[in-house]
């Protein structure tokens, strides 16, 4: 019998539901044989029992929705109130789990990750805040919530910092691909630049980040490795065929919206990992130019 009481209740209502449809149709076969002297009774005394236990059942989903809203009514004012550092984590804890829950090894990697980025009194009395598991549902709604302290710049190293915490479990499915799209919305990111945003952190993740390319309709640069190449289109977010003008528009583009504004609230590690992310586009833009 499973440990939650609501739910273990909600099983009993259902089986004492199933036992009175069985009822009701043992009535109702028994109608048309020597049985119909008890079969009509069957079906009134089954549809009665049947009437409760759905009733019953009704009650019971109304109330774990209601506990369910406030519990989340709950999490999501103590998150109001918490620190920046906690709400990241919590954040990227929602991200973590979106392929089940984390593991200790995901939650302790998740703890570095945030010590190396924020300073020791923000993060003191990390320890605690793996009290419970986050629904990853809960995400987007998260992220909407901590867009309203950051900068634009702080909202995209932030979405970088949730892809790396994606990949840093070696695998990579849908669902954290859904929830990473829900996230970027929440945190203001159009589904273009978030892609890219993707990309960079793909790339950082990997190290080397040479990125597997079809078969191109012209050579590349002479002295320009293949791998090289395709990696900085797909940082520029460009195919194989794009020309140089298409380049140096997406650099421009991508020079304003990359460009590492102040980070505040984040520090210095995101302002550095910013400043990284912008000279990644610079050093493709010129890779693919033939200005390195």
């Amino acid at each position: 019998m499973p440990d939650h009481p609501l739910l273990a209740e909600k099983l009993r209502s259902g089986a004492h539901f199933l036992l009175a449809l069985l009822v009701v149709l043992f009535g109702v076969r028994g109608a048309g044989t020597p049985l119909a002297i008890v079969g009509f009774p069957l079906v009134v005394v089954g549809v009665v029992f049947a009437s409760q236990s759905f009733g019953r059942l009704v009650r019971l989903h109304n109330l774990e929705r209601s506990l369910l809203a406030r519990a989340r009514a709950d999490f999501a004012e103590q998150y109001r109130r918490s620190n920046l550092p906690r709400q990241v984590y919590w954040l990227l804890l929602a991200i973590a789990e979106a392929d089940g829950e984390a593991a200790d090894k995901e939650r302790r990697m998740l703890r570095e990750f945030l010590v190396e980025r924020f300073p020791y009194e923000d993060v003191a009395d990390m320890a605690t805040w793996d009290a419970a598991s986050i629904d990853p549902r809960q995400a987007p709604l998260l992220a909407a919530s901590v867009r309203a302290l950051l900068s634009r710049s702080e909202c995209e190293t932030l979405f970088f910092w949730g892809c790396l915490v994606a990949f840093a479990d070696g695998r990579f499915n849908p669902r954290e691909h859904e929830l990473l799209q829900a996230v970027a919305g929440g945190l203001g990111l159009d589904a273009v630049h978030a892609k890219r945003i993707f990309l960079h952190a793909k790339h950082a993740f990997v190290g080397s980040g040479d990125a597997a390319g079809g078969k191109r309709s012209e050579a590349p640069r002479a002295g320009v490795d293949v791998s090289a190449r395709q990696r900085a289109l797909d940082i520029l977010g460009l195919d194989e065929h794009a020309t140089a003008d298409d380049i140096r528009k997406r650099h421009r583009e991508l020079a304003k919206k990359f460009h590492p504004d102040r980070h505040q609230h984040l520090g210095d590690a995101a302002a550095k990992e910013a400043t990284g992310r912008f000279r990644e586009v610079q050093q493709a833009y010129e890779l693919l130019l033939g200005r390195a």
